[in-house]
This record gives C-alpha cells, sequence and structure tokens, in this order.
C-alpha cells in the first residue's frame, strides 16, 4: 500500500491492547481494530470480570488475527503494556484502549508516521 509516497507493509504493524474490566467495551474496540489488517495482541490484567471469557471470543472467532494473554495477578497498566510489548513481533505497535474504537484511517496515518519512531524497544 502506497501513502504519501511511503510504501509499507501491515505485516509491521501490531496492536496491543491491555484489558482490565472493560467486558463491555471490548467487542467494539477489537471490532474497530479488525478493520485493519493486522494482528492484535489483548492481555487481561485478572479484573475478575468477564474480560477474559470476551477476549477468549473474540479469539476463537478470529484466531489468525488474535492472540491472547492473561495475567495471573493484576499487574497494572505499565507493567500490562510491557508483557505485552514483549510478544510484538512487528517493527511498529499501536497501544489501543479496550473502551476505545479507532477508524480504519488511524492504522495508516500510524504507519505513515512510523519511519521517524523506529527505535520503539
Amino acid at each position: 500500500m502506497r501513502i504519501k509516497g511511503y510504501n509499507f507493509n501491515w505485516d509491521d504493524l501490531s496492536a496491543i491492547i491491555p484489558a482490565y474490566r472493560c467486558a463491555n467495551f471490548l467487542p467494539a474496540a477489537v471490532e474497530s481494530l479488525l478493520k485493519c489488517p493486522i494482528s492484535i495482541i489483548i492481555t487481561e490484567d485478572c479484573g475478575g470480570d468477564d474480560t477474559l471469557r470476551v477476549a477468549e471470543d473474540l479469539q476463537r472467532r478470529f484466531p489468525s488475527r488474535i492472540t491472547v494473554l492473561h495475567n495471573e495477578n493484576n499487574l497494572g497498566v505499565s507493567q500490562t503494556i510491557n508483557r505485552t510489548l514483549e510478544y510484538v513481533h512487528t517493527k511498529h505497535v499501536l497501544k489501543m484502549d479496550a473502551d476505545d474504537v479507532i477508524f480504519r484511517n488511524m492504522c495508516v496515518e500510524r504507519m505513515t508516521i512510523s519511519p521517524v519512531m523506529t527505535n520503539w524497544r
């Protein structure tokens, strides 16, 4: 795909979602990301609600696109993000909150500015 003179590969981008007590919002967040041809990693942070079940249901529906991780103990958002980043195998990552939705052009915009943000690890 060519955007503003920059040719990028969708395989270079993945999304991470730290998820804590967001069972009601997670499906909309994930479905908005599924509009972009990227992989998604959801990490459930031991919230005690149905978030893990919802995440696993989404993974069953889209097994090639969604990976679900589960923290055995509540780590908080910062440690959950850091843990999730250990599973990212792409050059670029889009971090999204579990109660947000995005438009498809957000992924494109992220990839267009990514060349200036190459050393995130």
